[in-house]
């Protein structure tokens, strides 16, 4: 692509400070900014996705655990204020799976809802990922109470198809207990 006229005559004018002649530059030259336009609609398909087939266990439908499972590389790693796990993607993680949403379901949880999905290129094959999620739940009172909160993942992007290898997540037990649910043990 080539820089326009009225752009070139205006860094020769001085009509435009030295960032705003970087980023013109940049935006110009770099093949990212191409990809990241055809990248993008992907990753939020990827967590659309995710988020779907999360509330239809929560909504007790027949779900296969393998479909999310297939979101992460074979090992990957997972951070929360409880600590840091290096985990396979295997048989357990499949059991995993179902036990999480077995305790979702547990605790009344109605819905989990992917509310935003801000994506940051790392580089041309890996990105980080801020997910705003809200969650509903209603508590034995029949009280609902709703819980937002924000995860992080890292995605691999390789032969069209992206892997989560890495996520943090929030203090879910705290936002449990401070809301007068059940915490996760």
């Amino acid at each position: 692509r080539r820089l326009g006229k009225p752009i070139i005559l205006a860094i020769c004018k001085g009509l435009l400070n030295a960032d705003q002649v970087l980023f013109i530059i940049y935006s110009f030259t770099s093949n990212n900014n191409i990809a990241m336009k055809e990248i993008y609609p992907s990753i939020q398909q990827f967590f659309s996705l995710y988020a779907a087939r999360m509330q239809n266990a929560l909504t007790g439908a027949q779900i296969n655990p393998k479909e999310q499972a297939d979101c992460f590389t074979g090992c990957f790693a997972g951070a929360s204020p409880q600590g840091v796990i290096c985990a396979q993607n295997d048989d357990a993680f499949l059991q995993q799976i179902e036990k999480g949403y077995s305790f979702y379901r547990s605790i009344g949880t109605q819905s989990m809802q992917l509310l935003s999905v801000e994506i940051t290129e790392l580089n041309e094959l890996h990105y980080s990922v801020k997910t705003s999620w809200e969650a509903r739940i209603r508590k034995k009172d029949q009280t609902e109470v709703v819980i937002p909160f924000v995860n992080f993942y890292f995605l691999q992007a390789l032969n069209n198809t992206f892997k989560i290898f890495a996520f943090v997540t929030d203090d879910e037990q705290k936002a449990y207990a401070d809301k007068g649910i059940e915490p996760y043990l």
